[in-house]
């Protein structure tokens, strides 16, 4: 029996606007009805998924930064950091090769170039004062959860920057989130490790959950739910490992499925 509904944001619950699918709101009533509950996994940072929550009345814990956090009413219940000693060599990397990139940590924010992606995300930040990153920063002692780094423009140097990741800080995930936008997090934080924590947080496993999603950081949930749910506007390779696919984001693909799906 699905206990939970674990749905990712951009792509997957929130249309093209960034405004969340309209049927969940009439829809999460039904699904408590039924005994299913719901919550998000998301790639955004606290500050820009709070509002979400905050729509739905979430009360149960819900996943930030691909798994780098997971918070409960707004308060951080879990960390988990990006090893230190790649704190520098990330950065330096990056700066660099001349990609824009945002780095998080719990000691501030820094950014390094800016894009219409970074100006749309930061220029919803409330309490973030955005640093600006300079190579003579030391930065070994931040505890960072995660690096968002836009290679648009640049797509030509994403093939080969992830070989020189693999290579230079093997105990890192760096997987894609939205087009030409990748993201840095510990090896242990993903989607589908802090999903697993949610979980045990509030006594149910894996095969309990549904879970939806559209891009490469979303496969860790995908993958270990007990049914994945691709969005239409997934790439194939997403499509071809979930059980599932609905209608793409802009058109109430998750609210359609599950009004379909559960009979509601």
């Amino acid at each position: 029996m699905i206990k939970l509904i674990a749905c990712d944001l951009d792509g997957t619950a929130l249309d093209s606007s960034k405004k969340l699918d309209s049927g969940l709101k009439k829809l999460y009533p039904k699904l408590k009805e039924q005994g299913m509950e719901l919550t998000f996994v998301s790639g955004r940072n606290e500050e820009l998924l709070e509002r979400y929550i905050d729509e739905l009345d979430i009360s149960l814990p819900y996943v930030t930064n691909n798994g780098g956090n997971i918070y409960q009413e707004h308060v951080c219940r879990f960390n988990d950091y990006i090893p230190g000693e790649y704190n520098d060599v990330l950065t330096r990397m990056l700066e660099k090769q001349g990609i824009p990139f945002r780095l998080f940590a719990d000691e501030g924010a820094y950014g390094f170039k800016s894009t219409a992606f970074f100006k749309e995300r930061m220029g919803l930040f409330k309490n973030v004062g955005l640093k600006s990153y300079r190579k003579e920063l030391e930065l070994k002692d931040l505890h960072i959860y995660k690096v968002t780094c836009d290679f648009t423009g640049q797509e030509e140097k994403i093939e080969g920057f992830l070989e020189e990741v693999k290579k230079n800080c093997p105990h890192m995930n760096f997987l894609k989130a939205e087009t030409n936008v990748y993201c840095a997090n510990s090896l242990t934080a993903n989607k589908g490790d802090a999903l697993e924590k949610v979980c045990e947080m509030i006594g149910i496993t894996m095969d309990e959950v549904m879970a939806f999603g559209d891009n490469g950081n979303d496969l860790p949930m995908l993958e270990k739910a007990k049914i994945s749910v691709a969005m239409d506007n997934s790439p194939e390779e997403v499509k071809a490992l979930c059980d599932h696919v609905c209608k793409d984001n802009d058109h109430h693909g998750v609210s359609a499925f599950l009004k379909d799906y559960f009979k509601l």
